[in-house]
């Protein structure tokens, strides 16, 4: 039986020296990351997704619709699959306006809807000017939102953000997370972007040489991929999801509990943040990130600047070692939420922890990115 509430692949596609080999399932809902290095398949997965590229076997399966199928032959043509699709260069038709392109390939979508796309992504003020009027940005949201109007059961972004200056790009990452909201349709994004990923992604897939190598919760495999790649010098920030508590009382801070990153149950581990605006729902669920520079090792009657932020921790062992220092794994409150340090040489050598043994950290550097 086809399970309708995911989008399952399985497929090979040889590409000169590069074979492309994914076994891959994602859920049908929130926003789905692809990463990975240049030149690890990436944009090639979305549009075989598309149907822009064909597989040379496997199926291609999205909410129980069949895509593709070599065995049984079904190959669907790209406006039978009800995808939409932003390039990273728009590709609006520049003889038409904004409300030109945007209703060119409208579906089914009542008028009603069709507002509040338009709302959403600030756009009613552009609807009688031509796209070479409109900076990156305006071009990259009247991309979506014509994506959107052709009522896609998915849609699919090549690097919507990649041309776009910083402040630009924040603008449009602050239209997008409002609009994701709003959205019921699984979204699938290519990026080589941390900040993206950290202020978007609910899912991640990270991709190497044309193959799956990790995939699951963005705070889960983010963390996880850090953990097996301390060669590659990747030990930088660290991605957790957390609950509101309180707000303090007399200071622009707030009170958060860290979560699994894997179950998203309670660690009893809490942290305060320099932050004065956020949901005071407590059920729901935000997302902090650590800099591991910030993760101080406390030794033995060290005093401390600040009382808050001090955590128990369980040293579990050495991941790397080299002449220039050593990369630890720690566990937080005996809870499956793990942490990672870079020590010099000579602080390791003055410590010298032994595993299972139990420290006190501090952590300096946390900040709410969701």
């Amino acid at each position: 039986m086809t399970d309708n509430s995911v989008i399952n692949l399985t497929i090979k596609k040889q590409f000169n020296s590069l074979l492309l080999d994914y076994k891959l399932t994602v859920p049908n809902q929130g926003v789905t990351f692809i990463y990975g290095p240049s030149g690890a398949g990436k944009t090639s997965l979305i549009n075989l997704i598309a149907g822009l590229l064909t597989p040379d076997e496997g199926s291609i399966v999205v909410e129980g619709n069949t895509f593709f199928d070599s065995k049984s032959g079904v190959n669907k043509k790209i406006h039978h699959r009800a995808v939409g699709y932003v390039f990273q260069d728009t590709r609006l038709f520049p003889h038409l306006t904004v409300e030109g392109n945007l209703f060119y390939s409208r579906s089914s979508r009542s008028n009603q809807q069709a507002e509040k796309l338009i709302a959403l992504l600030d756009l009613k003020g552009l609807l009688n000017r031509k796209p070479n009027t409109l900076s990156g940005g305006e071009k990259q949201r009247v991309a979506i939102a014509r994506a959107l109007l052709s009522n896609p059961n998915v849609l699919l972004l090549d690097e919507p953000f990649a041309f776009l200056d910083q402040e630009k790009k924040q603008k449009l990452l602050h239209y997008f997370s409002k609009l994701v909201r709003y959205l019921d349709i699984p979204i699938i994004m290519v990026s080589h972007s941390k900040q993206e990923i950290f202020q978007l992604a609910d899912h991640l897939v990270l991709l190497e040489t044309g193959k799956v190598i990790g995939n699951g919760f963005v705070e889960q495999t983010w963390n996880t991929q850090i953990a097996n790649q301390q060669d590659k010098g990747i030990i930088k920030d660290l991605i957790f999801p957390v609950r509101f508590l309180e707000a303090h009382e007399h200071y622009a801070m707030i009170k958060v509990e860290l979560l699994s990153p894997f179950t998203f149950d309670a660690t009893d581990c809490q942290l305060w943040i320099n932050q004065n605006q956020i949901s005071a729902n407590q059920q729901d669920i935000h997302r902090v990130k650590v800099s591991t520079e910030g993760i101080q090792i406390l030794l033995e009657n060290q005093s401390v600047i600040e009382e808050h932020n001090v955590i128990n921790c369980t040293f579990i062992k050495v991941l790397d070692s080299n002449e220039e220092g050593v990369v630890i794994a720690l566990r937080v409150n005996n809870s499956d939420v793990m942490l990672y340090k870079h020590l010099t040489t000579w602080l390791w050598d003055k410590i010298q922890l032994q595993e299972q043994q139990s420290v006190k950290i501090q952590i300096n550097q946390l900040v709410l990115i969701r």
